[in-house]
């Protein structure tokens, strides 16, 4: 594994991400009632979907924990990491505005957006990458 410079701070970012994503997904497979909610969320009787998007959650957790273990090697990782959080800035924004203006939609849509513009940030002031 290289290195980082000690003035990158974009593989301990890119942990974060990842722990968020794993928690998120965990959150989102468990679905614990008074956590849920606190969402304003309807009730989900059906499992598969927000079991699905729990796992696509955890998958992309373990993208991002790649891309951090090793920034020059799994550079692309970090590349699509901003590609994931922005294209999921946008449909959580869509979808607050278009479907259901609920205050965690558009408080994740902000979350994404933010998160992704400063993995974009570290990785263009990282030297060497």
């Amino acid at each position: 594994m290289s290195e980082p410079s000690l003035s990158c701070l974009l593989s301990p970012f890119l942990y974060l991400v990842a722990v968020h994503s794993l928690i998120v997904g965990l959150i989102l497979m468990v679905r614990p009632k008074k956590l849920m909610a606190l969402t304003d969320l309807a009730e989900i009787n059906e499992p598969f979907f927000p079991v699905q998007g729990g796992m696509f959650h955890i998958i992309m957790s373990v993208g991002y924990a790649l891309a951090a273990y090793d920034l020059q090697y799994f550079y692309s990782l970090i590349i699509f990491a901003v590609l994931v959080k922005l294209i999921a800035f946008c449909f959580l924004l869509l979808y607050y505005f278009l479907g259901q203006a609920k205050k965690i939609v558009l408080f994740s849509g902000i979350m994404d957006g933010v998160m992704g513009l400063v993995i974009l940030y570290f990785y263009l002031s990282c030297p060497n990458l």
